[in-house]
């Protein structure tokens, strides 16, 4: 089963005008997601691209990644849990008894 974004990634090394072009962006989008990422679920994911003469160059497995963590299921909500084991409880009932309450 191929993945949504799967059509976006392109099969040989891109400029940024060209990737630009490719996904239907302007270059300025394309430099900010190198330079300053783009904000998912709470952390920057950044394109990687390799600094080139004046430019950058980026690699289809590097989108590929890009596109991918921007895609990533939703986390599943870390259980709490408010059970104090036995051995705790012991030792709060004992020193519950030693404390006079007025």
């Amino acid at each position: 089963m191929q993945s949504s974004y799967q059509s976006l990634i392109p099969k040989k090394v891109l400029s940024v005008h060209k990737l630009a072009k490719y996904w239907d962006r302007t270059p300025a989008t394309i430099y900010n997601y190198i330079t300053k990422g783009r904000l998912f679920k709470g952390q920057r994911i950044y394109l990687q691209a390799t600094k080139l003469g004046g430019g950058y160059v980026i690699h289809p497995t590097e989108i590929g990644a890009f596109l991918a963590a921007l895609n990533s299921p939703p986390e599943a909500p870390k259980k709490t849990t408010n059970k104090i084991n036995k051995s705790m409880a012991e030792r709060i009932a004992k020193a519950l008894q030693h404390i006079e309450f007025n």
